[in-house]
């Protein structure tokens, strides 16, 4: 089964100091400690019938062939300075060569490799490169829902608030027309009463002024 050892041999890996040659060899081995993971074709077999572990060796793969790639320069600037027939211009004594040469086989070995490895998964990344791609459409989506249900929020609070204002204003002027009408009607009950206790004073003064008269007449 496909496991994150390829995923952290290739991610994040810190770059080898030290001379050239140094730096090289280690980057080699550490490359092929990745190729030797993915010698089992039961592992590839895998990876195949599992979406989610193809998208991850995909990843994982890409990044070492880019690095195999990039490894290719300081390979091959070693090798021209080991084959150099000049004597006076050789920068390496026997030893050295054919530790240089070495390396230049196993490099052209992981290269092999490599390539090989790219032909056999092509079908792998193109399931890979699908699973990527729905997980992107899938993210846009929910992304696109999560706006949506979010901006539908903020105009059914826009909504509630308007009426409950409106609502609001609508009892405000309610309670504004019943005291107006409280008032008129109290003003009209004190107008009548008004009226009434002139009506008694006058009916009483009229009284008054009939039996003055009737007693002067007698």
């Amino acid at each position: 089964m496909y496991s994150r050892q390829a995923e952290n041999h290739s991610q994040g890996q810190a770059r080898v100091k030290g001379p050239p040659f140094k730096q090289a060899s280690e980057e080699v081995e550490r490359l092929w400690g990745i190729a030797s993971e993915w010698q089992d074709a039961s592992k590839i077999e895998a990876v195949r019938e599992d979406a989610e572990l193809a998208v991850r060796a995909k990843h994982a793969l890409e990044a070492c062939f880019n690095d195999i790639s990039e490894l290719h320069g300081k390979v091959d600037s070693l090798y021209k300075k080991a084959i150099e027939p000049d004597p006076e211009l050789q920068t390496y004594g026997p030893a050295m060569k054919e530790k240089v040469l070495n390396l230049h086989k196993r490099y052209t070995e992981l290269k092999e490799w490599s390539e090989k490895l790219k032909q056999n998964m092509q079908e792998i990344f193109l399931v890979a490169k699908e699973a990527d791609e729905q997980k992107k459409r899938q993210r846009i989506l929910e992304e696109q829902q999560m706006r949506e249900e979010e901006e539908a929020r903020q105009i059914r609070e826009k909504q509630i608030e308007e009426e409950m204002k409106a609502k609001r204003l609508q009892e405000e002027e309610e309670k504004k027309q019943r005291e107006e009408k409280e008032k008129q009607q109290y003003l009209e009950h004190a107008r009548a009463k008004l009226l009434e206790a002139e009506e008694r004073e006058r009916s009483t003064v009229k009284g008054e002024v009939t039996a003055t008269s009737s007693t002067s007449a007698a």
